[in-house]
């Protein structure tokens, strides 16, 4: 309760901080300090480095031009999505469309759409029916993932295999995805990884997130909103790479990195890299297939020390993908 606090408090420092900064930027008022530049002034005078300043301003300026936004900061709002939200909405009807939806959609998916605020009215439209969806499907997920599980401890007991690399499957597995939304005449379960087992309770809304599934090319937008710095002779030696050097044909189940663009689909990571692993959504040992619908292209981190360390899991519903964590959910379609 005491970082909660603590946490509020840093907040709404900063959206007022933010504020002043981007006053005194525009008004010029660091002349009257006797100081020549803004960034003089920010080095002598504030305990922050020129790029949370200038972060702070910006997301100063989008609680100046929003007053909508701004009243969600004060009322609990990050300054990161009220940022996002700032990118993607122009007129005040947007912003209070956009807010109904601000805590249902992940920080990195309000980023990624205001890459493209043309196309802003579709998509706001398209996160309002899956999240509207979102509390069935995940259901429909964790009883799935439920009955798999029983099935594999079962198979386990059974054949007296060792349950060794297939944390998340084993009888003793952590439990993943949202709680279950408890009465105020209820107290909450003594530990985190549980929850009341009430089939008829409804899931917790607040930690269950959206997300829309990209298009293969959509690596393209992020990497030319914002100019990249490398070291010398890097560029040349990419240039040279591309130019010479053939990437060998994927056989077997690494046909799905060339069919996911080699990009991680944990929609909290989104990492592209030619290193990326290949993970069975259910294992083989488990009776998995070597299907599409049952592979994933996931980075080295999200694989081995999420999946296999037992705090992630995927399961497929439908045309939909659910992503469970511990005590939460996200939906991508």
């Amino acid at each position: 309760e005491l970082v909660d606090q603590l946490l509020a408090a840093r907040r709404k420092r900063n959206a007022v901080l933010g504020r002043l900064l981007d006053q005194i930027k525009d008004c010029w008022l660091f002349l009257d300090w006797n100081y020549d530049r803004f960034d003089d002034w920010v080095r002598a005078e504030l305990d922050l480095s020129l790029r949370s300043a200038y972060r702070l301003r910006r997301a100063g300026r989008t609680l100046y031009w929003h007053p909508e936004i701004a009243a969600a900061v004060d009322g609990g709002l990050s300054l990161e999505r009220a940022q996002a939200l700032g990118d993607l909405v122009q007129t005040a009807a947007q912003a209070r469309s956009w807010l109904v939806l601000a805590n249902g959609v992940s920080l990195g998916e309000l980023r990624r759409a205001a890459r493209d605020p043309h196309s802003s009215t579709v998509q706001r439209q398209q996160y309002e029916k899956l999240l509207s969806d979102a509390p069935a499907i995940v259901q429909q997920a964790l009883d799935q993932r439920q009955a798999r599980l029983d099935a594999a401890a079962q198979a386990l007991s059974e054949t007296g295999a060792s349950p060794t690399g297939l944390a998340g499957w084993h009888p003793g597995a952590r439990r993943l995805g949202p709680k279950t939304a408890l009465s105020p005449d209820q107290a909450q379960p003594a530990t985190g990884d549980s929850t009341p087992d009430d089939p008829g309770s409804a899931l917790d809304a607040e930690s269950i997130k959206v997300a829309l599934q990209r298009p293969v090319s959509d690596h393209t937008a992020e990497s030319t909103d914002r100019p990249l710095y490398v070291v010398p002779g890097l560029l040349e030696a990419a240039r040279w790479l591309l130019d010479t050097v053939a990437l060998p044909a994927q056989r077997g189940c690494g046909r799905i990195k060339v069919k996911q663009d080699y990009t991680c689909q944990n929609p909290e990571c989104r990492r592209r890299s030619l290193r990326n692993h290949v993970h069975h959504d259910q294992p083989r040992s488990l009776g998995g297939t070597d299907d599409d619908d049952n592979l994933r292209c996931l980075c080295a981190s999200c694989h081995l020390r999420l999946v296999h360390g037992g705090f992630m899991a995927v399961e497929r519903v439908g045309d939909a993908h659910v992503y469970l964590y511990p005590g939460r959910a996200e939906v991508v379609r």
